[in-house]
């Protein structure tokens, strides 16, 4: 019995451990190309009501249920309750035609930075989907370091659902 209690101090002791060297912060990125041109690209990033036609994650949680209660511009904001959780999207700059910054809250604990972009390539709009942030707890560290692995594949899905909606 004690073999097993020693084992599970140990065990213990080295996710602690291992904490506290995994890294604070995280970086989302991924980008698809799209045949068409910004302008036909931008209305549907930059005006929060065209969102569901690519975003993956009510497809993630059918129970989402989305308010927007302004659309487009600076402050433009949208929020969301579903069986995952909750959270809220904030506009806080627009570079018109190029990019659309925004603020994350997920579960009123959970905080990023998000960036859609566009820029041009070969007569082809190249458009790159951007979530960063930090967090300053344990358990966040752990999420930091899988951010790229659970975020990743959700901006994947949405960047070929814009593509497939736009081309």
């Amino acid at each position: 019995m004690k073999k097993l209690l020693y084992g599970v101090i140990v065990v213990v002791a080295g996710i602690v451990l291992v904490g506290f060297f995994l890294p604070s912060t995280y970086d989302v990125q991924r980008s698809i190309t799209i045949d068409s041109s910004p302008s036909a690209v931008w209305p549907k990033i930059s005006n929060l009501n065209n969102w569901p036609d690519w975003q993956t994650w009510k497809l993630e949680d059918p129970t989402i249920a989305v308010t927007v209660s302004q659309a487009e511009g600076v402050g433009a904001y949208q929020s969301w309750t579903g069986e995952s959780g909750v959270g809220e999207v904030t506009f806080t700059d627009i570079d018109e035609g190029r990019a659309v910054r925004y603020d994350m809250v997920m579960d009123d604990t959970y905080r990023s930075k998000g960036e859609i972009s566009l820029g041009i390539e070969n007569d082809a709009t190249v458009v790159t989907w951007r979530m960063y942030g930090s967090t300053d707890n344990f358990t966040g560290r752990y999420f930091a370091a899988m951010m790229d692995m659970m975020v990743g594949p959700m901006f994947e899905d949405g960047l070929q659902r814009l593509k497939d909606g736009t081309e």
